[in-house]
């Protein structure tokens, strides 16, 4: 997944975004911040959302 902004800080995911992330990719998915200098920062899913709460968690 990529968020790209067109400022110089990095933006990360909110946190509802992180929750839906947190539920339809895997833990060691990749989440790009990407400016418009190309600069780029990157996160887990793991890494946003520890602890998060997905479908495995109801098993």
């Amino acid at each position: 997944m990529i968020i790209y902004t067109k400022q110089e800080a990095f933006t990360a995911p909110c946190g509802a975004c992180r929750q839906v992330i947190a539920e339809f990719l895997q833990p060691d998915a990749l989440v790009t911040s990407v400016n418009h200098l190309g600069a780029r920062i990157d996160w887990t899913v793991q890494q946003l959302l520890p602890d998060a709460f997905t479908p495995e968690s109801l098993e």
